[in-house]
């Protein structure tokens, strides 16, 4: 994705470059915050069971430890 944005900024496309510096970030965060556990980040159908925007949520269901 990184080298996606560079490529949308060097043709000079702002509506992609931004888009993909959004994902970007959201990667980041899903990073830091599954990246120090052991559950496995959710399938696309759980993904529809999560409420939006709730990056712990997945976390908190499927880990006592944040129960």
């Amino acid at each position: 994705m990184i080298n996606r944005a560079a490529d949308y900024k060097q043709k000079n496309d702002i509506a992609r470059l931004e888009a993909c510096e959004s994902v970007n970030k959201d990667l980041i965060k899903l990073i830091a915050i599954y990246g120090s556990t052991n559950i496995k980040p959710p399938t696309e159908k759980e993904l529809k069971g999560i409420p939006y925007g709730d990056l712990y949520d997945w976390l908190k269901f499927n880990d006592t430890t944040f129960r």
